[in-house]
Order: C-alpha cells, then sequence, then structure tokens
C-alpha cells in the first residue's frame, strides 16, 4: 500500500421515484450522505418522472458540496410531454448538468486516481430466463406489454436491443478512455440496469410473471463488455430493487474479485449504501 493512498467514500443510491417516495424521504437521505461525510453521490437511475419530479429530486442535493453524478432510469424516460427520444437526448442531460450533476451517459468523471464512468445499460434481452425455451427475442419485443409497462409509456420506434447496443457503444468508448488513462487507478461503474448473471433473481418455474420479467430486468451483454477491465473495482446498479452485493472472480486469478451491488431500494423506501474505496 503505498503511503500516498487516499480513502473515497462513495454515496450510492438508486430508484428514487420521487412522486411516488415523499420529497422528505428524498431529502433525509440526502442528510444522511452529509453526515456520512461522503466525497462523491451517484445515483443509479429511476430518479423521478416526469421530468419536473426527476429535476425536484435532484434539487434536494443541491445543499451538498460535494461531486454528484447518475444515470437514467427506464422510468425517467416515460413518454409525458415530451417523447422518450427527447427527454433522453435533450431534456434530462440539460436538467441533470443544470443541478449539478454528471450525465454519465454523456462524460465521465475523474476524481484523482478515480474514473467513475456509467450508462443507463437499456435490457437487451440477454438475461432471459433459460427454462423459458418458448420464448426468443421476438416474443420478448412482441409481448413486452403483457409483462412490463414500458411497452406503453416508451415512445421511441427503435426496439430495446437497437438502444441497448447505442449505449453500449457509447459506453465502451467511455469506459476504454478511462482503462488506457495512466492518471486513474480504479474505475467504478455506475448502471441502471444490472448487467451480471449474479445479479438476477432466478426462481422457481411457477414464478413465471417474474422469470419472464428477467429479459427486462438485465443486460449480460454490458457485463461481458464491463469485466476485462482490470481497473474496474465496483460496478453498482438498481432497477430490480433486490438488494445483491456479490464478488465476481476474475480471469486473472492474481486479480482481486470485482464487487458487485445492487441496491435494494424499495418504492417509498430508497437505500442507501456507503462504500470506502481505497485509491
Amino acid at each position: 500500500m503505498g503511503s500516498n493512498q487516499q480513502t473515497l467514500r462513495i454515496a450510492l443510491t438508486a430508484d428514487l421515484h420521487y412522486g411516488i417516495t415523499r420529497p422528505k424521504t428524498i431529502a433525509l437521505l440526502a442528510e444522511r450522505i452529509a453526515a456520512e461525510g461522503c466525497d462523491v453521490v451517484l445515483i443509479a437511475g429511476d430518479i423521478g418522472e416526469p421530468d419536473s419530479n426527476f429535476r425536484d429530486a435532484l434539487a434536494l442535493f443541491a445543499h451538498l458540496t460535494i461531486p454528484c453524478a447518475l444515470v437514467a432510469g427506464n422510468h425517467d424516460l416515460w413518454a409525458g410531454d415530451y417523447s422518450s427520444r427527447y427527454l433522453w437526448d435533450d431534456v434530462l442531460p440539460y436538467v441533470t448538468r443544470k443541478s449539478g450533476f454528471t450525465w454519465l451517459d454523456g462524460e465521465n468523471v475523474i476524481l484523482g486516481r478515480l474514473g467513475i464512468c456509467g450508462t443507463i445499460g437499456w435490457y437487451d434481452y440477454s438475461a432471459r430466463d433459460p427454462h423459458l425455451t418458448d420464448y426468443d427475442d421476438e416474443r420478448y419485443a412482441v409481448e413486452k406489454g403483457k409483462f412490463n409497462y414500458d411497452a406503453f409509456k416508451i415512445d421511441w420506434p427503435i426496439s430495446d436491443r437497437e438502444f441497448a447496443t447505442e449505449v453500449l457503444v457509447a459506453f465502451r468508448k467511455r469506459i476504454t478512455e478511462l482503462q488506457h488513462n495512466p492518471q486513474v487507478e480504479k474505475i467504478v461503474v455506475l448502471t441502471h440496469v444490472p448487467p451480471f448473471e449474479e445479479q438476477i433473481i432466478r426462481k422457481a418455474p411457477e414464478e413465471f410473471l417474474w422469470n419472464v420479467n428477467n429479459a427486462y430486468f438485465g443486460n449480460l451483454t454490458l457485463g461481458r463488455e464491463i469485466l476485462p477491465h482490470d481497473k474496474v473495482h465496483l460496478v453498482v446498479s438498481g432497477h430490480t430493487h433486490v438488494a445483491v452485493d456479490i464478488r465476481i472472480p476474475r480471469r486473472s486469478l492474481s486479480s482481486d474479485p470485482l464487487r458487485v451491488l445492487t441496491i435494494g431500494s424499495q418504492y417509498y423506501r430508497p437505500r442507501l449504501e456507503v462504500v470506502d474505496l481505497s485509491i
């Protein structure tokens, strides 16, 4: 351990769902972050919809004098006054930056020797239940409205897999920049949709509704993109509302396992995780 090593305290939350969750509850979470002496705040999506709720949720963190960054979630892109595409391309990035946050689907954050990279990581059906053999990608797309309300609230004309590929290509460029930056020693990756199999909750066959929804709960293609980057030491996700804290082995036995968290926020009760990371 080098003599100049420092520890960064990272505040992690997700699935605030402002508008369902009371403003006072989110304000108290922000106060806890301040009390914990955190160095940076990361929010893993589903902050609030419509966009006015997204803005008002971020305003509750305005008193914090530390860097704040986020990725959007699927609920944040539900069409209302604006189309999903306009929300994604213009409204939410603008509101994010005006609120003092970094929009991680557009740029990285570098804090000393720590790099922070993020993406919404849209689901591409790669996390589908392998036992549901009569469901293929086409059926998941066609029958999505039976299982997932995004089918009615996301109004862009492209498919889930096309959007997942779009954001993956952009993420690949950003994480590669951090991996090859000699000043960056460790990377934290923030996603909304979980990227690893170990984050996907598999249930008994009779839990059909949950099992079919696993196709919309994860993006394992993204996980395969992340894992080879040996500077990545922490991956944090939201979306499923089920807490997970696991270590994933690396290809090299000499490398430390990769820590992967899913923030287990519940509606009305957002969760805060605080992680100390030595740099």
